[in-house]
């Protein structure tokens, strides 16, 4: 079985938006006595107003004020109370326990590697958000450089350049596309 020390090896960060921390935890602390600590625990720290262990599935949701405490500071706090439990408060792990990870799941929680650097996980939502805006950075970026030849001899003689009218109306096609999926 495993101790305190280790259990923190095994919770991995599911969800982190703004004033709510989701967190998937190992059989091992979700027993009465230990889920009992953590949410009697965590609930002391200022700031922090919902703590909800769900044993069955496994979650740990934590909300909180951003404008009293943080994501770095919850996490601290939750690995102290995890590494304090009494070790007659961990459950036997189960012997099908399924592996605690998720698709998209970028970070997991160790010994203080992600929670002393403080940096949230990049997820796959905030990658494609960063991707559009990218885009329409580059989007702009073109039309600028490209302003005086579309105003000045694409719109005068529009079947001479048929071609990057074509090409025009594609970039934009593919643009529309884009932003739409």
């Amino acid at each position: 079985m495993k101790g305190p020390g280790s259990v923190i090896d095994d919770i991995y960060l599911r969800y982190s938006g703004k004033g709510h921390l989701r967190f998937s935890i190992p059989h091992e602390i979700c027993g009465d006595e230990a889920s009992a600590v953590i949410e009697q625990e965590l609930i002391r720290k200022e700031g922090v107003y919902r703590v909800s262990v769900f044993k069955k599935s496994k979650k740990l949701s934590i909300r909180f004020d951003e404008t009293v405490t943080g994501f770095k500071d919850i996490c601290l706090s939750l690995k102290e109370i995890v590494e304090g439990l009494p070790e007659t408060s961990l459950q036997k792990p189960a012997i099908s326990d399924p592996p605690a990870f998720w698709s998209g799941l970028k970070a997991k929680i160790k010994k203080g590697e992600k929670i002393l650097s403080g940096k949230i996980p990049i997820t796959k939502k905030a990658e494609k958000e960063v991707i559009t805006i990218l885009n329409e950075i580059a989007v702009f970026y073109l039309i600028a450089l490209h302003r005086d030849v579309i105003t000045k001899k694409l719109i005068k003689s529009p079947l001479k350049y048929i071609g990057a009218w074509l090409t025009l109306f594609y970039l934009i096609f593919l643009y529309v596309r884009h932003k739409k999926g």
